[in-house]
């Protein structure tokens, strides 16, 4: 029982395959470009096929045939319409039986089956490449007319289309230059970075030393000015708007110049640093300040080091532009360029998508970002500042606390030896960046302006918590072969 049901299994099986066992158009004697078995040439097209595949192989060396038949069923061959195109279907065996294969020249078959409406570039030997290229041919310009039964069009167009890599003769570029320009770019980035440590290190500089200074100057100017405007405003001492300046004063005099955080650190020295610029503002006192300081000398010194650190570490900048071109190359090479083709194989004879600008447009781009680098100072300034968080964090860390537009302090003194001190260190600018709104509460019994303060808030910030949070279409596999498919 049991070997019967063994035998009825195997001869299911058997039945359920295809009959692959085929036949072929028998071949001419003499050598031979054409065979039309199919019939859907007419005799002149014919001849002029022929003339036309012996010109191909006269310029470029490789012997290309072309075979129509009007369907495998007419053959011996009881299968699936799409064996016809499969990698080792049946229009590779035709191209084994008329013995193509193996041999020392290129050959390409131009296969066509009418009935079965199939198509096939067998062309095992030639480069993947070429392979690929053969299904971009057959998908744009063969196809269409196949599919309108235009048989000679449409062969013609195959045969016009595979000319130019028959001979896969495909020129590159010395892969060195591809490996080379990555590798270049590669060392350029521990050459900027250690130029930019080099620079660092030449300016001593010292962190603690530059914020307390900066502090210190910011306290000073702020509180000189915050008195000249209380000796300009109007009424005595007890008046309400004298009475709100000096508290504000007094907030500023409380603030550590010796600790980490910035004067702007706290909400309340920020607000009071905002309510008596403003009331310094509306009363026209100047922003430069004659300070008289026994640390004067060093709190300069330690200031203009500061600004002459953030130029010097500016060239590590250069590191994104040898990024920025590694990137380029890989996303160009591996993402854009035709398929069937290395990473590094730059081809320069064919007028597809690779050729030259596979490393001339990365080149071109690298080339503007580096310039953008060079002339735009708050890009430069804005990399290098990065890359400095990586390579100086305590640099880093003072830069978010000092302001981003200081310059180096002149020192200018006067008749006794005070020194002016510009604007105060530039922090107007940054209060305003901060976004806060000083509003008029009314008049005091003097006529003073009376301020309050508030910071502006964007519609986002509003309203409870934010959430956060092979070939294509029959053409080759492992074997190797070429494009085609229905029609």
């Amino acid at each position: 029982m049991r070997k019967n049901v063994l035998l009825l299994l195997t001869l299911t099986l058997i039945l359920a395959l295809p009959n692959v066992s085929a036949d072929f158009p028998p071949e001419p004697e003499e050598d031979w470009y054409l065979i039309d078995y199919g019939n859907v040439l007419s005799d002149n097209e014919e001849i002029e096929m022929v003339s036309k595949l012996m010109d191909v192989q006269n310029s470029t060396g490789a012997l290309v045939r072309v075979v129509t038949i009007n369907s495998m069923y007419d053959l011996g061959v009881d299968t699936y319409d799409t064996y016809f195109d499969e990698d080792n279907g049946y229009a590779r065996e035709m191209y084994q039986y008329y013995g193509m294969e193996g041999g020392e020249n290129e050959t390409i078959l131009i296969a066509l089956s009418a009935e079965d409406r199939r198509f096939k570039f067998v062309m095992p030997g030639h480069s993947t490449f070429a392979q690929q290229q053969s299904q971009v041919v057959f998908d744009d310009d063969v196809a269409p007319y196949l599919g309108a039964n235009q048989w000679n069009k449409g062969l013609n167009k195959a045969i016009d289309g595979i000319e130019p890599y028959a001979a896969d003769d495909i020129t590159t570029l010395p892969k060195i230059i591809f490996w080379g320009l990555l590798v270049f770019a590669i060392l350029c980035i521990p050459v900027v970075v250690k130029k930019a440590k080099n620079d660092y290190n030449k300016t001593n500089y010292n962190d603690v030393e530059s914020r307390v200074s900066y502090n210190r100057l910011v306290k000073e100017s702020l509180i000189q000015r915050s008195e000249l405007t209380l000796n300009a405003m109007d009424g005595s001492e007890d008046s309400k708007a004298k009475w709100e300046l000096l508290e504000d004063i007094d907030t500023i005099k409380k603030f550590d110049e010796y600790g980490e955080q910035p004067l702007i650190g706290s909400q309340k020295n920020h607000l009071a640093m905002v309510r008596l610029t403003k009331r310094a503002d509306d009363l026209n006192i100047e922003e430069d300040n004659i300070l008289e300081l026994e640390s004067i000398d060093e709190d300069i010194e330690n200031i203009n080091k500061h600004v002459s650190t953030k130029d010097s570490i500016g060239f590590g900048a250069y590191v994104f532009p040898a990024m920025f071109f590694i990137v380029a190359m890989l996303l160009f090479n591996l993402g854009l360029k035709s398929v069937g083709l290395s990473i590094d194989e730059i081809i320069t004879n064919f007028e597809t998508i690779n050729g030259f600008y596979m490393i001339l447009i990365p080149i071109l781009l690298t080339t503007i970002f580096t310039l953008a680098i060079t002339f735009v100072k708050p890009l430069k300034f804005a990399l290098s500042m990065i890359l400095a968080a990586i390579l100086f964090p305590n640099y880093a860390k003072n830069m978010m606390i000092i302001s981003p537009t200081l310059k180096p302090i002149s020192k200018t003194t006067n008749a006794s030896g005070a020194v002016l001190i510009p604007g105060f260190l530039g922090v107007t600018g940054m209060l305003s960046m901060d976004g806060f709104h000083v509003f008029s509460t009314g008049r005091d019994e003097y006529g003073n302006e009376m301020y309050d303060v508030q910071r502006d808030y964007s519609s986002s910030d509003s309203g409870g918590s934010s959430c956060g949070g092979g070939c294509g279409g029959g053409g080759c596999g492992g074997g190797g072969c070429g494009g085609g498919g229905g029609f």
